[in-house]
């Protein structure tokens, strides 16, 4: 997985009973919007701030999700159960959700359902972020409430230009 992101790993170790240290490297996000050119990071820094929340059970896509979009100078807010989602929802009627689809206790399909039902949530963008990524998969995600499906590992510059087009529709 590292390789598609040209990242390195290493360890090191004192020795038996002394504890590991791993390192994960990743490059900087290379995309044009985030070049070392100023005017970009300030163009960037003005973009409307959106709510956004993520639903997903495995804690590490979740919050490594969540901060590649709070780089971007959105609101996010995380969870990782269904049910507990659909009580953050209810208090803080996020703009976006970024929900997986293989979740236990309610999958995200019947996640979506009851937050398209939410009449309070009739104006938010439903982003599926999911293994699953079949035709079949894309079809009962459009049934359910998405508006729009991506496959994991996610294309990241697709998923800040869906969330800002959910901004954009927000104010037009």
């Amino acid at each position: 997985m590292l390789k598609l992101y040209d990242g390195t790993v290493s360890c090191f170790s004192k020795g038996r009973n002394k504890g590991s240290q791993f390192t994960i490297t990743l490059p900087l996000w290379k995309d044009k919007v985030l070049h070392e050119n100023n005017t970009d990071i300030v163009e960037l820094k003005q973009q409307k701030k959106i709510s956004v929340l993520v639903v997903d059970d495995n804690v590490d896509a979740a919050t490594t999700l969540a901060s590649f979009i709070e780089l971007y100078g959105h609101e996010v807010m995380v969870e990782h159960d269904s049910l507990k989602a659909l009580e953050l929802i209810e208090a803080t009627l996020p703009m976006v959700c970024v929900l997986d689809i293989g979740l236990p206790k309610m999958d995200g399909y019947e996640l979506a359902q009851r937050i398209k039902a939410n009449k309070a949530m009739s104006h938010a963008t439903l982003i599926a972020v999911t293994g699953y990524g079949t035709e079949d998969d894309k079809k009962a995600a459009f049934l359910a409430g998405f508006d729009h499906h991506l496959v994991k590992p996610v294309d990241f510059e697709m998923l800040i230009q869906r969330i800002d087009e959910a901004g954009e529709k927000t104010t037009a």
